[in-house]
């Protein structure tokens, strides 16, 4: 397990940096929203945490920050969940495939049940 660092108000200079590790031997494109809350109308409290490193950082960002962390975690969740499905079906034949011959050449038994 890595290292567990507070690191708080990072100046970002681009959005996209939220997603992106601080920890320059680290680097993970893969940080991830663990927690918000309101501050103001304009401003949000969050929580991102490294799955890499466990460099966890609290920040203060706008409304637009929220919702594009939001989105990018949802369709990252998406993503993550088809392959699943892929992976899940692509197993699937497989095992059926080996089923399907091992029954073919007479090499199940009676004693396999």
């Amino acid at each position: 397990m890595g290292c567990l660092d507070n690191i708080n108000n990072l100046d970002l200079t681009k959005k996209s940096d939220l997603q992106t590790c601080p920890m320059l031997w680290c680097d993970s494109k893969l940080v991830y929203l663990v927690e918000r809350y309101q501050i103001n109308d304009m401003e949000w409290k969050v929580t991102l945490l490294c799955p890499d490193c466990w460099t966890k950082r609290e920040l203060t960002v706008d409304r637009e920050s929220v919702r594009q962390l939001l989105k990018n975690n949802r369709l990252g969740r998406e993503k993550l969940m088809k392959q699943l499905d892929e992976m899940q079906k692509k197993n699937m034949t497989d095992e059926t495939d080996k089923f399907i011959t091992a029954l073919e050449n007479d090499h199940i038994l009676p004693i396999d049940f």
